[in-house]
């Protein structure tokens, strides 16, 4: 068990080798060649440090490819066009909101045609550099471990590593592994917070060549093409809490709940973002699981209006904000009286002040917006007479 056979060495050595080599496949030119995705531009078909095969053939719209404008600069994204007899390319992200610029066909270095996620390949391959350093360990602990030939004990973790991610690469796990290369049926338009409902609302359109088609046709129809069948699954993230929400479904919108306890604590932490992530089905038994769509959701300063002795405080947010309520008053001249409300301003109706009783007084507010914390004070009533 010490020194691996001479056999085993060699199948390392060229297992090794056959990895470099297609690594360096689409420098070299060769018709198949393995590279890895590095921006976020695809998801949800792949992700960053997902591993994918790319062989060099024909390809057309709706299939994935590679294309490279310079040797370290290259694109894994769909094909959406080709124009001008086949010359040109205009590929597009799936998360893409606009396409590339159009680029030579000869640009085109290959099309994908396996895909391994990155927590499939990745535990694989460090699995059995942990299993093997765990076992050194205890062979040393155990006192069985000999020191012979160093180049032996390394080629045991090298064969291990390059055999489980050629096994990866070419695992019977393909119809999960190929079925993010379809393409998608529904694509993002837009995810924006409705400040007077308090909800986020996820609209849909056609996905890449379709929507492309009809909007090079102006059919002003094209938007409503997506028709959504239900949310399966809804997450809200923010202010370091993950929550389950709840969605409607509205024609192509999802329209997203959001809990009144995670926008209070997002204000008091300051976090002007929240991450949703759903899970829709569509028609034809399509399923689309998105990723994080970052939502920005902007919280404004309250509205305070002071006139004929009257305070009137309206909070224009979904949701309460803490504020703590200052009134500063005396009838006569010496020591100013306070009394001070601590509350979670609601919005909708203003909080409204009655200081025309008083011959002098004065309003202060101290609240809490994006994380900071603001004051706004007025004088109300001046030797019984309305300051303002």
């Amino acid at each position: 068990m010490g020194v691996p056979s001479a056999a085993l060495r060699a199948a390392a050595w060229a297992a090794a080798l056959a990895i470099v080599v297609l690594g360096l496949g689409r420098v070299l030119g060769l018709p198949v060649f393995l590279t890895l995705v590095t921006s976020d531009t695809m998801v949800p078909t792949l992700h960053p440090l997902d591993a994918v095969l790319c062989l060099r053939r024909d390809f057309k719209v709706g299939d994935v490819v590679v294309w490279c404008a310079a040797p370290m600069y290259c694109a894994v994204h769909r094909v959406v066009e080709v124009r001008n007899n086949g010359n040109t390319v205009v590929t597009r992200g799936d998360a893409s909101p606009v396409p590339d610029p159009p680029v030579p066909r000869n640009l085109v270095r290959g099309v994908v045609v396996l895909a391994v996620p990155r927590h499939v390949w990745v535990p694989l391959l460090l699995a059995p550099l942990v299993v093997y350093a765990a076992s050194r360990a205890l062979r040393r602990r155990r006192r069985l471990y000999h020191r012979g030939n160093p180049t032996g004990a390394l080629e045991l973790p090298v064969v291990y590593t390059v055999l489980v991610l050629l096994l990866a690469l070419a695992s019977p796990l393909s119809p999960v592994l190929l079925a993010g290369l379809s393409v998608p049926s529904a694509e993002l338009l837009r995810a924006e917070f409705d400040r007077a409902s308090g909800l986020v609302v996820v609209e849909y359109g056609p996905a890449n060549a379709n929507a492309n088609t009809w909007r090079r046709l102006g059919n002003a129809n094209a938007r409503s093409s997506v028709e959504i069948l239900s949310v399966d699954g809804c997450e809200l993230s923010a202010a370091n809490a993950t929550v389950g929400c709840s969605a409607l479904v509205s024609g192509s919108r999802v329209l997203v709940e959001v809990p009144r306890e995670l926008l209070r604590a997002m204000n008091l932490e300051g976090m002007g973002s929240l991450f949703v992530r759903l899970n829709l089905s569509l028609p034809g038994g399509a399923r689309l699981l998105t990723w994080s769509y970052r939502v920005h959701v902007p919280f404004d300063r309250l509205e305070v209006d002071v006139g004929g002795g009257l305070v009137s405080i309206r909070n224009p947010n979904p949701v309460c904000l803490d504020a703590n309520v200052t009134v500063l008053w005396a009838n006569r001249i010496g020591p100013w009286n306070v009394s001070s409300t601590i509350l979670c301003l609601e919005p909708g109706e203003p909080l409204v002040l009655d200081l025309r009783h008083y011959r002098y007084a004065y309003v202060r507010i101290e609240y809490v917006l994006g994380g900071r914390l603001l004051l706004v004070q007025r004088e109300v009533m001046r030797d019984g007479r309305p300051a303002s």
